[in-house]
């Protein structure tokens, strides 16, 4: 009779700990939703860098000048040319 308790008890035990984790990730996709639909991400490298998220409708100048550059510096430091195509999400090299 202990082994059926004992069996009965941790049965019980892991069903709340699985609906926590799916509260857990439905929270962090909310907060990570919330995260890229806010203003522009600046993030640093550990060699120095500042990087920049692309925003969905955003351009070459708007991500230039938001970041005190002109768009020839931003597509020098990013290999890009005139013709090249930004995409939301994608990472541009700032500093």
């Amino acid at each position: 009779m202990t082994q059926s308790k004992s069996a009965s008890t941790s049965q019980q035990t892991a069903k709340p700990r699985s609906s926590s984790t799916s509260q857990s990730k439905s929270s962090l996709t909310a907060q990570n939703q919330k995260t890229t639909s806010t203003a522009k991400k600046a993030t640093s490298s550990t060699s120095g860098h500042k990087y920049v998220t692309v925003k969905a409708g955003q351009g070459m100048f708007r991500v230039a000048y938001n970041n005190g550059l002109t768009t020839a510096q931003l597509m020098q430091m990013n290999g890009l040319t005139s013709s090249s195509q930004l995409y939301p999400g994608q990472r541009l090299r700032v500093r």
